[in-house]
């Protein structure tokens, strides 16, 4: 397989929207069941909250090794990773009682 063939673009390729939506969901969303409604609701479950900040991450890496001795190959290694996570926080607007501050487990 020729680098070329790949269908990942070349970091310093200038992506359209639309491609990078496509790239986006080809490679995260459609591999692990989401669509694009999934994360509507979940924006709106977020909203709903009223949260002061979100961070959702989705990662795809992929990786290839080789090591060759005179022209032979003598081990080689494939990886992928992926997963998703998400930070939300919400900054307590109205203070607490210092019982109620003692009883939170921190995250």
């Amino acid at each position: 397989m020729n680098i070329s063939d790949l269908p990942l673009h070349h970091l310093s390729t200038t992506l359209k929207d639309h491609q990078a939506f496509d790239l986006a969901n080809s490679f995260l969303l459609k591999p692990n069941g989401l669509s694009v409604s999934d994360l509507d609701r979940l924006f709106g479950v977020m909203h709903a909250h009223r949260l002061d900040d979100a961070d959702i991450y989705f990662q795809h890496t992929r990786s290839e090794q080789w090591s060759l001795e005179e022209g032979i190959v003598k081990s080689g290694s494939f990886n992928i990773d992926q997963g998703v996570g998400g930070v939300l926080s919400q900054e307590i607007k109205q203070p607490l009682p210092t019982r109620m501050l003692l009883a939170q487990k921190p995250c």
